[in-house]
């Protein structure tokens, strides 16, 4: 068994991206964690529709998706970012860490598909009304698609944040 399958960590570490992993931002919100004194701290966490986990977002890896999608998080959603691991000097040692690839992925159609069919079909679980607005022509160009999976994406949301409350 792996050391990290006994420890599972609630947030995406740099294992977890040992070969470039292409994710869709679904949400940028603030979590409460502890810092290393002890203390709690608000950190800004971003999650993706692909994980379950999040990933807390330092300044390095914020400045990255600033500098792609602009400064506004909320415009984040829906965008695509590859994560890669990678050396840093952190605290005095050289350790891995998570990074943002400081460019926007190429969106090949099969994935961006694939994403709408399991993004429609939550909708579905959760209800969401009028999807057949959603529903993809067989020859949507991948424009589209991700259009279409961005109005998608906050129905989703919304219907999400509805059922949590």
């Amino acid at each position: 068994m792996k050391i990290n399958d006994m420890f599972p960590s609630k947030y995406l570490k740099a294992s977890d991206a040992e070969s470039p992993l292409t994710l869709t931002i679904s949400k940028v919100t603030t979590e409460t964690m502890k810092a290393r004194d002890g203390s709690e701290e608000s950190k800004p966490v971003v999650f993706f529709s692909e994980q379950d986990k999040g990933m807390v977002l330092n300044k390095t890896n914020a400045r990255t998706l600033s500098s792609m999608y602009g400064e506004e998080t909320n415009e984040w959603v829906g965008k695509r970012a590859t994560l890669i691991s990678v050396e840093v000097d952190a605290f005095g040692e050289l350790q891995k860490a998570l990074r943002f690839k400081n460019e926007p992925p190429v969106a090949d159609r099969k994935t961006l598909l694939s994403y709408h069919q399991k993004l429609f079909k939550r909708a579905k679980e959760l209800g969401v009304d009028d999807l057949d607005t959603f529903a993809l022509d067989a020859n949507a160009d991948e424009q589209t698609i991700i259009e279409v999976g961005k109005a998608l994406r906050i129905e989703v949301n919304a219907a999400e944040a509805f059922l949590s409350e």
